[in-house]
């Protein structure tokens, strides 16, 4: 049960963390436009595998976070104001104009995959951020197992993410400011009921 959840966690932060249109769904949707959704998908293993790896590197460095009960609190009270944060900043940010990425770059579609999802850095303190605060409420086992079926989760997620892009490019080309604008209400709503979650537990903890 705890190696199915910690999959699931995994590939349900990963899906929601890359749902918002931007460079590396967008790569996809050219991809598939321009060459086909067999070779969108190859990109998409790609970049779901560095997704993972950096999953994996982000949270063996938890513990410098976790293992501290002062610096436990202050991400247990920090995580109320970044998901409330988060939640009103999708409820209102306005969609701006996309980059679908048509400059080609060089190589297989896959190394393509694994370039654009490298270049992302964003997700080590994504990864750093959810995992303390994932084990700090018992929902990630810190051992080496556990973690890296969470990271294959991730990997899942993202793959499964990219894969929706990748089937519906031609809708999400033509209403990339729509799409953009659901995915943001979506994602505001469900950070702010993490927050108010998050709020009530160390509210009733204290």
């Amino acid at each position: 049960m705890q190696i199915l959840l910690h999959l699931l966690i995994g590939a349900f932060l990963s899906f929601v963390g890359s749902a918002p249109p931007g460079l590396i769904n967008l790569t996809i949707v050219d991809i598939t436009l321009k060459r086909g959704i067999r070779l969108a998908l190859l990109a998409s293993v790609g970049a779901g595998l560095v997704e993972g790896v950096q999953s994996l590197l982000a949270l063996r460095f938890t513990w410098l976070f976790t293992d501290d009960p002062i610096v436990g609190k202050i991400i247990q009270w920090g995580a109320v104001p970044v998901f409330l944060g988060l939640g009103i900043y999708h409820l209102l940010k306005k969609p701006g104009g996309a980059n679908t990425g048509k400059e080609r770059k060089s190589g297989s579609v896959f190394w393509q995959g694994v370039g654009v999802s490298a270049l992302n850095l964003l997700a080590y303190p994504y990864w750093i951020f959810y995992g303390s605060w994932l084990h700090l409420n018992g929902w990630l086992i810190r051992e080496t197992g556990y973690i890296i079926i969470f990271s294959l989760g991730v990997a899942l997620g993202t793959f499964f993410l990219l894969w929706v892009y990748g089937a519906l490019s031609t809708a999400i080309l033509k209403r990339s400011e729509k799409i953009t604008r659901v995915a943001d209400r979506v994602i505001g709503v469900i950070m702010l009921g993490f927050g108010i979650w998050q709020l009530v537990r160390v509210l009733l903890k204290a």
